[in-house]
């Protein structure tokens, strides 16, 4: 009986894991781009209502959208990634802002 007391913390887990609801932020867009960060963050911070970049890799939010935009700098290229609360797709209008500011508009 003693491998009884294994099993129920086990599946006493695994209740947990699955009846917890999933927050925070979770990655849905990795990008890449040629264009100079002080090219892209500011168009990416306009279009997006971003607050300021700061930190290094370059990171900036727009709380009320749930929304946190991250740019690294990979020597001949930079790398884009934007992170939405539980995971959440971006909206239409917000997936053509960064697909514009990807273009260098």
């Amino acid at each position: 009986m003693k491998w009884i007391w294994p099993v129920i913390a086990l599946s006493a887990m695994t209740a947990v894991a699955l009846l917890t609801p999933r927050t925070g932020l979770r990655q849905v867009v990795r990008a890449d781009s040629a264009l100079p960060a002080a090219r892209l963050g500011p168009c990416l911070a306009a279009r997006l209502g971003l607050g300021p970049w700061k930190g290094n890799p370059q990171v900036a939010g727009n709380k009320g959208a749930g929304l946190r935009a991250e740019l690294a700098d990979k020597g001949a290229s930079r790398h884009l990634s934007l992170l939405t609360e539980g995971g959440r797709p971006l909206s239409s209008g917000e997936s053509e802002a960064v697909q514009a500011c990807l273009r260098g508009g």
